[in-house]
C-alpha cells in the first residue's frame, strides 16, 4: 500500500545553464609594408576562447567580400550573440557587415578604441609576424609573402 500522506521531498526545478554566446571581436588595421601598396589587416578573434578565427590581408577593404568571409568563419561554430568592432571600418564593409548580423541575429557593439585583451594581444601578434624578418631591403613584401607570414601566424596560434 502507499501511503499518501508521506514527506516527499519537494522536487525542485533545475533549468540546464542557458549556454553562453561567444563574443567575437573584429579588427582591421592599416598596415603600409605591403607591395606594392598600403594594405589592411582583418582579424576576427573570439573572446571568450582567446583564439583567432580567420586572419586577412587585403590590399583594400573587402567590401561585400566581408560578408562571405564571415559567413565562411562561422560554419562550424556558434554565431556570436555580439560582434564587438574595434579600429576603423570603411564604409565598403558597412553593408555586407549588416547583412551577415541581420542573418545571424548578431549584435554589432563599436568598440571604437582598441581595448587591452585577447583581440588587441592576438592583432599586436600578427603584426609582429609580418614584421619578422625585418631588415635592409625587406622594408615591404610582396603580397603571397605576406599572406604566407599571416597564415603561418594563424595557425600557430589555433586558428583552424
Amino acid at each position: 500500500m502507499c501511503d499518501v500522506h508521506s514527506t516527499v521531498p519537494a522536487m525542485t526545478a533545475f533549468a540546464a545553464p542557458a549556454p553562453t554566446l561567444p563574443v567575437w571581436s573584429l579588427d582591421r588595421c592599416r598596415w603600409d609594408r605591403l607591395n606594392p601598396a598600403s594594405g589592411s589587416l582583418y582579424l576576427l578573434v573570439d573572446e571568450s576562447r582567446h583564439l583567432p578565427i580567420a586572419a586577412a590581408l587585403t590590399e583594400e577593404s573587402m567590401g561585400v567580400g566581408i560578408g562571405a568571409w564571415l559567413v565562411a568563419a562561422t560554419i562550424g561554430r556558434q554565431p556570436p550573440a555580439t560582434l564587438q568592432l574595434a579600429g576603423s571600418s570603411p564604409e565598403a564593409d558597412w553593408p555586407a557587415l549588416r547583412d551577415w548580423a541581420r542573418t545571424y541575429a548578431v549584435v554589432i557593439a563599436r568598440v571604437g578604441v582598441r581595448q587591452p585583451g585577447p583581440a588587441e594581444a592576438l592583432l599586436r601578434s600578427a603584426l609582429r609576424a609580418l614584421d619578422a624578418e625585418r631588415g635592409a631591403g625587406h622594408d615591404r613584401l610582396p603580397s603571397p609573402l605576406a599572406q604566407q607570414r599571416l597564415d603561418r601566424w594563424y595557425r600557430s596560434q589555433g586558428g583552424r
